[in-house]
C-alpha cells in the first residue's frame, strides 16, 4: 500500500457497511472486536488479506476511516488488524505494522539502457550509448546473460540494472542481445525503436518505474503468469507486449521485470527464463508407487494437500504428467496414486 488508500465515495463506503453488516448472519461480526495478526500477502484500494500462521486467510474491508499505524506498508509485512469480528470483508478499523518485510525480499527496482558493447569480462561490461557516451556496468553471480553464444564486441544489448551508472556502482540484472555485431543495420533500427537510451533508463514518474521478482513459475497462461516469491504467491498479468525469453514451464526459475507494485496494477513487461526445472525422476518399480487417500484441504497448480480421518497429512506434488480424474477443490475426498521423487516429495501420478 505504498500509493494512499483513495477516498470512497459515501455511496461505496456504504455500501461496504452494508456489505459487512449482512449476508454473513454472524452477530459476533457486528459487536465483537477482534484482532488478527498475518502476513500482508494482498493490498487494494478498498481490500487487504493477511494470511495467518495456521494458513487462515482473512479479507478485510478498508477506507478513508481506517486507522493505518505505519508510514508505509509492503506485501510481506506482519500487521495486526482490529475489526468488528472476522468475516469475510469485514471493515479493517486498524491496521498495525508490527514487522517488517525483510529487505532482502523487496522488488529490486532497476532501470535499463540500450547501447553497443564496447567490452566484456567476467567482472562488468561496457556499453556505447546513442549519445556516444561509455558506461561501466558491473556484473555478479545474479546477471543474467540470456545467450547461449555468449556475448561479442559490437553487439547491441539491453541491459536492466540497479544502482548508478554515473559513480559506476551499477550492477546488471540481466543483459539481452537485441543485434549481433555484424548486423548493424539491424542495430541501427533497433536503436530507432528505442529513440533517446537514456531517456528509457530514468523514468519520469513511479508509473514507469521498473522492478523485478525472482521465483518459482507455478503457472503460466495467455493472460498471466503465477511466481512463488519468498513462500507467497503472485499473479502477474502480462499481455501482447510482454517480452519472454526462453521455454518457460512450471518449476523453472524465472525473473519478471514489471512495471507498478506487486499489488497495484502491476504488469509484466518481461519474463527471462533463469533455470529450469529438473524433471521428477520417474519411479523405477513397481513398488516405490503407493496410495494415499484423504480429504483435500488446498490445492494449487502445483499440489495439493490430503488429510485423512485419523489426523495425517501429505503434501503432494502434481504437474503436467498428473492424471486428473476427480474434482480437487477443498474438501474432496479423492485417491492419489504417487510415488517418493528424488527431493523425497510425493509426486502423484494419478488422482482419482
Amino acid at each position: 500500500m505504498k500509493k494512499k488508500i483513495t477516498l470512497l465515495t459515501a455511496a461505496i463506503a456504504a455500501a461496504l457497511a452494508a456489505g459487512c453488516s449482512g449476508g454473513a448472519g454472524n452477530t459476533a461480526s457486528k459487536t465483537t472486536e477482534i484482532t488478527n495478526t498475518g502476513i500482508l500477502t494482498m493490498a487494494a484500494d478498498y481490500q487487504i488479506q493477511i494470511t495467518a500462521e495456521d494458513g487462515t486467510v482473512y479479507t478485510y474491508a478498508v477506507d478513508d476511516t481506517t486507522q493505518i499505524d505505519a508510514e508505509d506498508e509492503n506485501l510481506g509485512d506482519t500487521v495486526e488488524v482490529t475489526s468488528m469480528g472476522d468475516a469475510e470483508g469485514v471493515h479493517a478499523d486498524k491496521i498495525i505494522v508490527s514487522q517488517t518485510a525483510d529487505p532482502e525480499t523487496a522488488p529490486v527496482e532497476v532501470q535499463t539502457i540500450y547501447g553497443q558493447v564496447y567490452d566484456n569480462v567476467n567482472a562488468s561490461i561496457t556499453v556505447t550509448t546513442d549519445d556516444g557516451n561509455n558506461y561501466i556496468i558491473k556484473k555478479d553471480d545474479n546477471t543474467i546473460s540470456h545467450t547461449a553464444e555468449g556475448i561479442s564486441i559490437g553487439d547491441y544489448v539491453e541491459i536492466a540494472y540497479s544502482g548508478d551508472l554515473m559513480d559506476e556502482s551499477a550492477v546488471a540484472h540481466s543483459i539481452i542481445p537485441i543485434t549481433e555485431a555484424e548486423n548493424q543495420n539491424a542495430a541501427a533500427a533497433a536503436n530507432a525503436m528505442t529513440s533517446n537510451s537514456m531517456s528509457r533508463a530514468m523514468p519520469a514518474g513511479d508509473d514507469d518505474v521498473i522492478r523485478y521478482i525472482t521465483g518459482t513459475c507455478i503457472s503460466d497462461t495467455m493472460n498471466a503468469v503465477q511466481v512463488d516469491y519468498y513462500g507467497v504467491t503472485y499473479n502477474v498479468p502480462k499481455d501482447d507486449t510482454t517480452l519472454v525469453y526462453g521455454n518457460i514451464g512450471v518449476g523453472d526459475r524465472i525473473r519478471i521485470f514489471h512495471k507498478g507494485h506487486l499489488h497495484d496494477g502491476m504488469h509484466a513487461t518481461k519474463i527471462v527464463l533463469i533455470e529450469k526445472a529438473e524433471p521428477a525422476p520417474k519411479p523405477q518399480d513397481d513398488f516405490d508407487t503407493r496410495k494415499l487417500y484423504g480429504k483435500i484441504t488446498d490445492a494449487s497448480n502445483a499440489s495439493i494437500m490430503i488429510r485423512n480421518d485419523y489426523g495425517d497429512e501429505w503434501f503432494i506434488l502434481k504437474d503436467d504428467n498428473t492424471k486428473v480424474n476427480s474434482d480437487i477443490s477443498v474438501d474432496t475426498p479423492v485417491e492419489v496414486i504417487c510415488y517418493i521423487n528424488g527431493n523425497g516429495a510425493y509426486q502423484a501420478t494419478v488422482i482419482n
